[in-house]
């Protein structure tokens, strides 16, 4: 049996941008260290632990990116579906009724229903099981060997903080030893000057000095290794001895530079504890990237020009804006009447649970803060 894993091309699902948003996605990726595949914005975690788990087991298979619809010549297709390519993943299986799919996601698999060569798993493990496999957690990358990026690596899973919009599970977990060891022995088959670390708050787990282990590791096979981005919250940074770990850059959850706001989505930082991270990090020579969201419920323009100020007074490397996207888990989803698909969508700044006034508002401080970060980042 022939056996492939599947990938949208990025242009293919992603929504056209406009000016200023392409420019500021440029410059961030014209940065000195930053590489992104052509595909996708990043490898796919999902196929790199099916490979390492198919490896494992002796079965042969293939990666594909798909740009089309097409006739596929394999038996069994592996995806992992998104509202943003199911339209696509069903036309494909609909033209492939000779072809098994085995989708995993976030998505309602009622709109499959109809289909009956589509079938969906709630994880590797279970995959696994569909075809009588021995599970193995770890990664390969073997499929993208020599693919120029940024990679990932996990070191523990969790976040003690409930904020109100997100829904990561509150308690910390450490990923196994042997399990490091294999993502580093992993990153063998890539091209890379920078790591991010894809724990949801670093230092929380006490493991996170594996960053030094780490770096050792991969100087032996990788002469270009810069550091290590991480992300983590204001309240988090004091407490770690950064001058001691070979990071490069940190992303803060910054989301609103306004107190009250913070307050009520239940963030773990005020604008002095982000004042005082900003400082522990520039005082480290360690780069600040700020995350910003748009669209908590409570902002104004009063409080959008406060976060644009302190983008625009800061010593930044670029900073991360998103628009606020309600997950059905989060806590705040039970205090929206949502009533749009794309309430949940990160891209989009109209959300059907708002008022006219406060979309056009957010999409203005949108359009605001990227247009000033193309300035100064210039």
């Amino acid at each position: 049996m022939k056996f492939t894993l599947l990938q949208w091309h990025t242009s293919t699902i992603s929504p056209v941008l406009d000016g200023a948003e392409t420019r500021y996605y440029d410059l961030i990726w014209s940065q000195e260290y930053y590489h992104k595949p052509d595909a996708f914005w990043e490898l796919p975690k999902w196929a790199g632990e099916l490979s390492y788990c198919l490896d494992k087991n002796r079965v042969y298979h293939t990666f594909r990116v798909l740009r089309k619809v097409e006739s596929l010549k394999c038996d069994i297709a592996f995806g992992s579906v998104l509202d943003s390519n199911k339209m696509l993943y069903k036309q494909l299986a609909t033209v492939n009724k000779n072809v098994k799919f085995i989708f995993g996601g976030y998505i309602d698999w009622e709109y499959f229903s109809e289909l009956d060569n589509v079938y969906s798993v709630d994880s590797i493990e279970d995959c696994c099981k569909m075809f009588g496999w021995e599970y193995h957690k770890g990664v390969s990358w073997t499929l993208f060997k020599g693919e120029k990026c940024i990679p990932r690596i996990t070191l523990s899973d969790g976040c003690r903080h409930r904020c109100k919009f997100c829904t990561i599970p509150n308690k910390v977990n450490a990923m196994p030893e042997y399990y490091i060891d294999v993502q580093i022995e992993a990153l063998k088959d890539l091209d890379f000057e920078l790591i991010y670390v894809d724990d949801k708050t670093f230092g929380q787990c006490s493991n996170y000095t594996e960053l030094n282990r780490i770096k050792r590791e991969v100087d032996r096979f990788n002469d270009k290794f810069k550091g290590f981005i991480v992300q983590t919250t204001a309240t988090t940074i004091p407490k770690i001895d950064w001058d001691k770990l070979p990071v490069y850059a940190i992303e803060v959850g910054v989301e609103s530079y306004n107190d009250e706001i913070l307050k009520e989505m239940r963030k773990p930082a005020s604008v002095r504890t982000i004042d005082k991270a900003v400082r522990v990090i520039l005082d480290a020579g360690i780069k600040y990237i700020p995350n910003i969201i748009i669209g908590l419920p409570s902002e104004t323009r009063h409080t959008y020009l406060s976060t644009l100020n302190h983008l625009l007074g800061s010593d930044i490397l670029h900073a991360n804006v998103y628009s606020l996207a309600v997950y059905d888990d989060a806590e705040l989803s039970g205090e929206i009447d949502k009533k749009s698909e794309h309430d949940g969508d990160e891209t989009t700044q109209f959300k059907s649970y708002n008022t006219e006034l406060k979309n056009k508002i957010d999409k203005t401080a949108y359009e605001l803060i990227i247009e000033c970060l193309i300035k100064k980042l210039k």
